[in-house]
């Protein structure tokens, strides 16, 4: 008789607190009638002993009958590993998979991937079956990808692309969760569950009580706006989230429902959408502009959920009131448009979930993969991928530099921080450096190109300063949003990484672009006061200011 193991893999090591918080959750999270016993007495000792590798055993009960459960953990290569339960099974009539427990164990299967999953911060977790004692499933991340030696029953995804020949040839049926997260369910277990491929696609596993008690507003937001893009309709779990998420404490949660109920046509949830606050004051980093935009937003947003007609597309710019009244209600309903103002930004930024970015399948000279980070290869610089996505630029508010919408074609990478004062010292040996913040090498315009030129050189390829418009999306993500953390001003959060995993953008040297103004300028990103990706400084070249690298992979457009 097979066994059944359920397994987590990380791009990391875990530690022996993982595993023990791992032990409660399971505790603490009995579904149906299935419910974890016999875990460890002595958390903190056995976990210790899973990770150095040696197996701890605990059960899994259902009504009268114990299961045998297994906790191992394996450390595989490029610093990746593997937690796995192993459920037993001791005879025929002992299977979890008989008719009368099939349905209940792959519910609690489920709620155990996707809790695990996420609290874990795994990128894969999945269910499958172990034909032969000595028999592993073997698991490979690499360039975004999932490979795996035998098809599993069941399948979480945290974010990882999954090759389409995978789920052809499994012929998985997929369920895009409200977190952004995937599940894959196999034939087999659709069979079992006797449901179907249409069926498959309403699992839902996340709830709105774990939903209201998620820690990080960063994932309340972000699970939000997967609901916008995934669905069409709100069913009722999605439903009783919205509800939750209509009295956040955070400001960005209350307007993403607001626009999700708008989007939904929620009238079950009017007036709790009618009751949800709106910023009155600067400390939410919106100006008095963008506050009376967010209360439009929300008042046009009732009158959609009332049954308000999608008013026909607009012929010129919005300026008179009726014209700027149907533009946020077109926005609000993700109607396109070919004018761009910062009431589209909010609601962009409000409505859309950050992608994970597409990796180029070649990388270009001088650039290494290393644990999925990228580097140059001789320098050992860290760099950051920016994705052909589209991506909203510039601000309503700033006359020179309007919203737009721009693309790259095949992506770019950029240095992951200013080039540091080390970093200049192993180049450049002979400079003597200006500091900035964190040890970023300021240096006047001239010495930037200069060390770009040397740069290249070394590595073999074409190393140049940013324009700033690529600078801004590599800063600010492709939503719209306004900092590279959000929408919300919050200075704590200035050593926050940007949708792109760029670092210290905003707030610290301002960085030279390789862009001018009209009057013949230089163009500085970053330094502004307001610490928003889009504004600008000008500044004589002569001035000292801290530098990004990029590596272009075509002809990149130029500054607007």
């Amino acid at each position: 008789m097979h066994n059944l193991i359920l397994n987590y893999t990380f791009p990391h090591h875990l530690q022996a607190d993982d595993v023990r918080n791992f032990w409660q959750l399971l505790e603490k999270q009995p579904v149906g009638q299935f419910e974890p016993s016999h875990l460890p007495d002595d958390r903190f000792g056995a976990s210790e002993k899973v990770v150095a590798r040696n197996p701890q055993t605990a059960m899994l009960k259902h009504q009268d009958a114990f299961f045998p459960i297994r906790t191992t953990y394996q450390p595989l290569d490029n610093n990746s590993s593997l937690l796995s339960l192993i459920f037993t099974q001791e005879s025929q009539n002992q299977t979890l998979l008989s008719p009368e427990r099939s349905p209940d164990f792959f519910a609690w299967v489920a709620n155990t991937l996707h809790k695990g999953g996420r609290m874990l911060q795994a990128e894969v977790a999945f269910l499958s079956a172990e034909y032969t004692p000595n028999s592993s499933v073997k698991v490979e991340l690499n360039k975004n990808t999932f490979a795996i030696e035998q098809y599993p029953i069941m399948l979480w995804l945290k974010s990882i692309q999954v090759d389409d020949d995978f789920l052809a040839k499994g012929g998985y049926a997929t369920a895009p969760q409200v977190d952004g997260s995937h599940f894959l369910m196999s034939p087999e277990l659709l069979q079992t569950m006797g449901a179907n491929q249409a069926q498959a696609t309403q699992v839902k596993v996340l709830k709105a009580d774990i939903f209201a008690n998620l820690p990080s507003a960063d994932d309340r937001r972000n699970i939000l706006r997967w609901i916008i893009h995934d669905y069409k309709e709100a069913n009722q779990n999605i439903l009783n989230l919205l509800e939750k998420a209509l009295i956040d404490k955070d400001w960005e949660v209350r307007m993403s429902a607001v626009i999700a109920c708008a989007r939904f046509r929620a009238t079950s949830l009017y007036h709790q959408a009618k009751a949800a606050e709106v910023p009155s004051t600067g400390r939410s980093g919106l100006n008095a502009e963008e506050r009376g935009i967010l209360g439009a937003i929300k008042a046009l947003s009732l009158k959609l959920i009332q049954g308000t007609p999608i008013p026909p597309p607009l012929t010129a710019f919005p300026n008179s009131p009726q014209a700027r009244r149907d533009y946020i209600l077109r926005g609000i309903m993700e109607e396109a448009t070919d004018f761009y103002h910062n009431s589209l930004l909010l609601i962009v930024a409000l409505s859309d979930p950050i992608y994970p970015p597409k990796l180029p399948e070649n990388l270009p000279k001088g650039v290494v993969n290393k644990e999925q980070q990228f580097f140059l290869e001789k320098s050992n610089i860290p760099l950051s991928f920016v994705p052909a996505y589209t991506h909203f630029i510039g601000s309503s508010d700033i006359p020179y530099h309007p919203v737009q919408l721009k693309k790259v074609e095949n992506g770019f990478f950029i240095s992951k921080f200013p080039i540091r004062i080390t970093e200049l010292e192993t180049i450049m040996p002979t400079k003597s450096p200006k500091k900035g913040s964190h040890e970023h090498w300021l240096c006047k315009l001239e010495e930037a190109e200069a060390f770009c030129q040397r740069l290249s050189d070394l590595e073999g390829v074409k190393i140049i300063l940013p324009n700033n418009m690529l600078w801004e999306m590599a800063a600010r993500g492709h939503n719209g949003r306004f900092y590279p953390w959000g929408l919300t001003y919050d200075p704590k959060m200035l050593h926050r990484s940007s949708p792109w995993q760029l670092e210290q953008s905003v707030g610290f040297s301002g960085e030279w672009t390789s862009s001018q103004n009209k009057k013949g300028d230089n163009v500085i990103m970053g330094k502004s006061e307001r610490f928003r990706c889009a504004d600008m400084h000008f500044a004589p070249s002569t001035e000292h200011f801290a530098l990004r690298i990029m590596i272009a992979l075509e002809e990149n457009p130029s500054t607007s």
